[in-house]
């Protein structure tokens, strides 16, 4: 029955997202994406989505040009929450989770990621206009385009 009401969900996330024509991503990711891939700056998303949510958006936004399941971390019921599913990523992009540079856009996975999993670097995407929520954010930002990429040279 939770299997059934999550498809159900997630079938009427993808509808509203076809029926408002939301294919377009955030300001500055296709470029961020792009400068990653030009730099040979290891990437992966680590999401709670399920496979279903992640297949759509690697469809409707182009998303593939830049992910395949390689470096997609999604919800296929082993990970019981954010924190083992970005050290997953980590290991897949052979680095220590301490060595990682987390774009997150809630407080709470920032807060458990430091908690938890001794996460140390962090990007925030604020697009809720959240207040700022601790001193490990080393950028705060409400779209890509706002990025300082100079923060990767380090």
């Amino acid at each position: 029955m939770i299997q059934e009401k999550s498809d159900y969900k997630e079938s009427l996330y993808m509808k509203l997202a076809l029926e408002g024509n939301r294919n377009k991503m955030i300001d500055g990711a296709e470029e961020m994406f792009e400068y990653f891939k030009k730099n040979n700056i290891p990437y992966c998303i680590a999401s709670m989505a399920p496979k279903c949510n992640i297949d759509f958006y690697l469809d409707y936004l182009g998303l593939s040009r830049w992910f395949t399941y390689d470096n997609i971390v999604y919800d296929n019921g082993e990970y019981p929450a954010k924190n083992p599913q970005i050290e997953e990523a980590a290991r897949r992009m052979n680095l220590d989770v301490k060595d990682c540079l987390i774009i997150e856009d809630t407080p709470e996975n920032i807060r458990l990621a430091i908690e938890k999993i001794n996460a140390k670097q962090f990007i925030y995407i604020n697009t809720r206009g959240w207040d700022y929520i601790t001193g490990e954010i080393l950028q705060e930002i409400k779209d890509y385009t706002e990025l300082d990429y100079k923060i990767f040279n380090n």
